[in-house]
Parts: C-alpha cells; sequence; structure tokens
C-alpha cells in the first residue's frame, strides 16, 4: 500500500509525474490552437456587434425590461466568457514557459493529471480550487 502524505486539509496529497518535454510541447500546441480559434471567435462576435446600427443598440439597452436586453446581456456574458479563457490560456502558456505548469498557485502541490486532462489552463490543484470557490461565493 503507497501511503500518500497528508496535506493541510486532511486529504491525501498525490504527487505526479511531472509532464515531458513532448507533453508540454503538445500542450502548448493545444492551447495554441484554443486561443487561435477564440481570437477568431470574438472578433466575429464583435463584427455581429457593430454590424448593428448605435440607433439599434441604444434602443436595446433602453428596455431592459424587453427580451431583446436579455440577448444582448447574454451575447455580452458569451464574449466575457471568451476574452476570460483566452486569458486563462495566455497565463497557461506563461506557466509552461516558466517550468510552473501543473504546480497549484496556493499551495504549491502539483495538480493531479486527470485535472490537467479535463482542464488544461487550472492554475489550482482540485481542493484549493473547491476552497476558492467557497470563498468567492460566499
Amino acid at each position: 500500500m503507497t501511503m500518500h502524505p497528508i496535506n493541510e486539509r486532511g486529504t491525501p496529497s498525490v504527487r505526479v509525474q511531472p509532464l515531458s518535454q513532448s507533453e508540454l510541447t503538445e500542450l502548448d500546441r493545444a492551447l495554441s490552437s484554443r486561443a487561435r480559434h477564440l481570437r477568431v471567435q470574438i472578433r466575429e462576435d464583435l463584427q455581429r456587434r457593430h454590424s448593428a446600427t448605435a440607433e439599434a443598440m441604444v434602443e436595446q439597452v433602453r428596455r431592459l425590461e424587453d427580451e431583446s436586453s436579455v440577448d444582448v446581456d447574454v451575447s455580452l456574458a458569451g464574449l466575457e466568457r471568451e476574452i476570460q479563457e483566452l486569458r486563462d490560456i495566455a497565463a497557461a502558456r506563461l506557466r509552461v514557459m516558466r517550468g510552473k505548469f501543473g504546480v497549484c498557485l496556493d499551495c504549491g502541490r502539483d495538480i493531479g493529471q486527470a485535472r490537467l486532462s479535463a482542464y488544461p489552463t487550472a492554475k489550482r490543484c482540485i481542493d484549493c480550487q473547491r476552497a476558492h470557490e467557497k470563498t468567492r461565493s460566499a
């Protein structure tokens, strides 16, 4: 039976094998590809916005009770998510370049391989992410 050290939250701290150079290169390539896709998507979203006349947009904002204003709010939220994902990708690529990728920003332990596979821009281990979300929702 393998024993793992216990972290400050009382759960086992699992060390993962560092990513190989080829894995890091492939990850960087995937992040770069996703970033290019997001930039195109954001550009297209902004072009669609600008194709509407300024007058029509002002009218939509005035009618906050109207469904069309809800569409504008939802559309803006989607654009904000895309921009945030682009920022997360840039930060993950910077961590790759600095040799800090896969290390939790809060506790300094390795982020689990399964978490990195599912969420390559993860900056916290699952325990620290849960704690972070708990403090943000409070």
